[in-house]
């Protein structure tokens, strides 16, 4: 509550010295690596997918699939690893707050926090409708665009619709 101890030349100096010499270089990092995997995301959502009219190539089956690995294990994992260390420490702690009644986890009141959950729940969703996955018991079949990493099998078909929403979805939560 005392002003001037916050402004003091050697708490001033202090916080400059870790903000320059530590916290900036992860913080940077953090960044970069969300805007890296944002690239990756619209790669194989929207450019690799619509290079050219009609089926991609198997060239482009290969790079697609490892766009999505990276996304599934790169970001989904780690998004994870943190919504469910974030819920542990709620509740370990007891912090809870009540949003009309019903109690949850005080971390969610972050928005960004928030926003972080649906984009988990929304890629974990996505995982579940993956064409590739759909595909891979039926890669050499009678179907055109077959082959390793297809996405055209039948079998996928009936999921490219939900995929679709859920990857709508998760981009807007990206930018969000």
């Amino acid at each position: 509550k005392d002003p001037k101890l916050i402004s003091h030349p050697v708490v001033v100096l202090f916080a400059d010295l870790i903000w320059s010499r530590l916290a900036q270089w992860f913080f940077l990092l953090g960044r970069i690596y969300f805007l890296f995997t944002l690239l990756v995301f619209i790669t194989s959502q929207s450019i690799l997918s619509h290079l050219h009219a009609g089926y991609e190539s198997f060239e482009e089956h290969i790079a697609i699939f490892c766009c999505r690995l990276f996304i599934y294990l790169g970001s989904m994992c780690t998004l994870f690893y943190t919504q469910i260390r974030l819920l542990t420490i709620d509740l370990k702690m007891g912090n809870f707050v009540r949003i009309g009644g019903v109690p949850v986890p005080a971390y969610l009141t972050n928005f960004q926090e928030g926003g972080a959950l649906v984009l988990v729940i929304t890629l974990i969703l996505m995982c579940t409708q993956e064409p590739i996955f759909w595909c891979a018991g039926n890669q050499d079949g009678d179907f055109p665009g077959n082959g390793l990493f297809t996405t055209s099998c039948p079998e996928a078909k009936s999921h490219k619709d939900m995929y679709s929403v859920f990857c709508c979805i998760a981009m807007l939560m990206y930018f969000a």
